[in-house]
């Protein structure tokens, strides 16, 4: 281990005879094992404007253990092997989740954004105790002994009010009729309207929550499965049973939306031929009307601009006898 002596401005020897003391680099992050010495570790990955003091354990805790993957290990035990509710996960019955979903969980958790596929085929490879098994696209905990199962849920003890996400172009053919379950686990519901949320990002940029109220579900005969403490499902939401936000702006976008797909198929469809151009046969009574009184229109200036064009000349001229 190499220490390099500051003196009392922060600044360490850099060996030119001309300024024999200068900063520590932009990326750097310096290690603090004694008061008057330090060890500086390039980093680029870190950027510091200035240098700050930071104690070897949390060196070794932010960057080195980072991406360790039995850090990552552990983790991935925890969360499909004990809470997989927590995150928004709902197994089968053997206990899998898609591994394209466990991705997309982890990449919503502050600190484990970086993992993909090629991380957990490099712990099934270097670690003896393997944590999960990896059945094609799918992936479920080794140990499954503390793994809540879904069972009926106890409806004395339910929240009144849960919530779900649909997307958000789905949601004007959805509102008055019953919402059914877009995967093989059922409506997915939850007592949070954060997690709600974070559910239907992965589906939609911009989703459209619904608030499914409980008590009219029982009395329709539904039938809510609990999967951990965070996570309810249904086979199916009756159109009694949830509210969602008005319609009439969904329904003016849609419409706008609808009328724009239109056109660009109408002018794609037409053939480009340069230096050339087709009649479009197809327009309506209104648009040729609309368009005959845009060209008269035009007549009566280009004839209002040519009488005061005459008129200029006519005075011209007589100015000039």
């Amino acid at each position: 281990m190499t220490f390099y002596p500051f003196n009392e401005y922060g600044l360490w020897p850099c060996g030119n005879q001309f300024s024999p003391w200068r900063r520590p680099p932009r990326y750097a992050i310096i290690v603090d094992p004694e008061p008057a010495h330090c060890e500086i570790e390039f980093m680029k990955t870190y950027r510091y404007t200035e240098f700050n003091w930071i104690s070897t354990a949390d060196w070794v805790f932010n960057m080195g253990l980072k991406k360790d993957p039995k850090q990552l290990a552990k983790f991935l035990a925890y969360l499909l092997g004990r809470r997989p509710d927590e995150f928004g996960l709902v197994p089968d019955r053997d206990g899998y989740v898609k591994i394209k979903d466990l991705l997309k969980s982890l990449s919503e958790e502050d600190g484990w954004k970086y993992v993909r596929r090629s991380n957990l085929d490099e712990i099934l490879l270097t670690l003896d105790d393997r944590p999960f098994e990896i059945d094609d696209n799918r992936i479920r905990a080794a140990d499954r002994s503390a793994l809540p199962q879904s069972a009926p849920a106890d409806v004395e003890n339910m929240p009144p009010l849960l919530y779900t996400c649909i997307r958000k172009k789905a949601y004007p053919a959805v509102a008055g009729k019953p919402v059914r379950p877009s995967n093989v686990h059922g409506v997915l519901l939850t007592p949070d309207q954060d997690m709600a949320l974070r559910i239907g990002r992965r589906i939609d940029s911009n989703p459209v929550m619904l608030t499914i109220h409980v008590q009219t579900c029982i009395d329709s005969g539904t039938l809510f499965m609990q999967s951990g403490e965070q996570l309810y499902t249904a086979p199916e939401i009756p159109a009694e049973g949830y509210t969602g936000p008005s319609l009439l702006k969904e329904k003016k976008e849609a419409l706008k939306n609808d009328k724009r797909k239109q056109d660009k198929e109408k002018e794609n469809s037409k053939p480009f031929t340069p230096g050339g151009f087709f009649l479009d046969l197809d327009k309506t009574k209104e648009e040729k009307e609309y368009e005959g009184r845009k060209r008269r229109k035009k007549d009566i200036e280009r004839e209002k601009d040519r009488k005061l064009n005459r008129r200029r000349k006519e005075r011209l001229r007589g100015e000039e006898f």
